[in-house]
């Protein structure tokens, strides 16, 4: 039963197949489970992770100068938008909207 139980969990979860930000040489995996988009703190942890994977991968950093700044941040917007795309969750895009306009308002 447990193993059933198990392997019926492990099913449901999903990974995204590669998504390479277009001039980089880096696939970014990104994986989670249906179950966790149920519920709105579900959907808030995904978010978090998706960002922070996206965040290493396009070297987002708290100290850059501005054109690197402005590069990390192109990067992000673009993988990001691109993955939310795959996932196709319109709360999880609506966290990126709202992120992304605050982010463009302290601009």
């Amino acid at each position: 039963m447990t193993r059933t139980a198990l392997a019926v969990a492990l099913s449901a979860a999903l990974i995204l197949p590669s998504a390479a930000f277009a001039g980089s040489d880096k696939d970014v995996k990104f994986g989670y489970y249906a179950s966790e988009l149920a519920t709105l703190k579900g959907q808030e942890r995904v978010f978090a992770r998706l960002e922070n994977k996206i965040d290493g991968v396009c070297r987002v950093r708290a100290r850059q100068s501005l054109a690197e700044r402005e590069q990390a941040y192109a990067c992000k917007a673009e993988l990001m938008e691109e993955i939310l795309e795959k996932i196709d969750e319109p709360s999880l895009a609506a966290m990126w909207d709202a992120e992304d306009d605050v982010r463009l308002a302290s601009n």
